[in-house]
């Protein structure tokens, strides 16, 4: 046997039949105490690590949602600017074919009665006549 595990021999044996320590316990229980104490620290680290990534999954998700939720917001805003623009404009475009339709019809009304003029005039003349003819 190497000299290592020699060594290695005696001192575990060493610490086996080292007697009680610490309260009747051996160093040995105390080494496996620390081991199972290792391992749960190792399981809760990991654990941790895991609540982390998917902490961290869930904020990269509500990260995007803002960000598309921005985008949305903006695109709504740039549409609702151009959507005024346009009705602006159309504003614009109905208040001048008022403008023009008023000026229409008051030369409508106005050729109206020049085109009355004539006509009553005859009609004035046709009763003139008519009367003339009665009496």
């Amino acid at each position: 046997m190497s000299f290592i595990k020699v060594f290695g021999l005696i001192s575990a044996s060493a610490l086996g039949t080292a007697g009680t320590i610490y309260g009747g316990h051996s160093v040995v229980d105390y080494v496996k105490e620390r081991n199972k104490l290792k391992d749960k620290l190792n399981f809760v680290e990991y654990n941790l690590s895991n609540i982390e990534a998917k902490h961290r999954q869930a904020i990269n998700t509500l990260v995007t949602e803002r960000d598309a939720l921005k985008t949305a917001l903006d695109k709504t805003r740039w549409a609702l600017e151009r959507g005024k623009d346009f009705i602006m404009n159309d504003i614009k475009k109905i208040r001048a074919m008022k403008g023009t339709l008023q000026g229409r019809t008051d030369l409508i009304y106005k050729s109206e009665k020049f085109l009355e003029e004539p006509y009553r005039k005859i009609a004035e003349n046709f009763q003139n006549a008519s009367y003339l003819t009665q009496t």
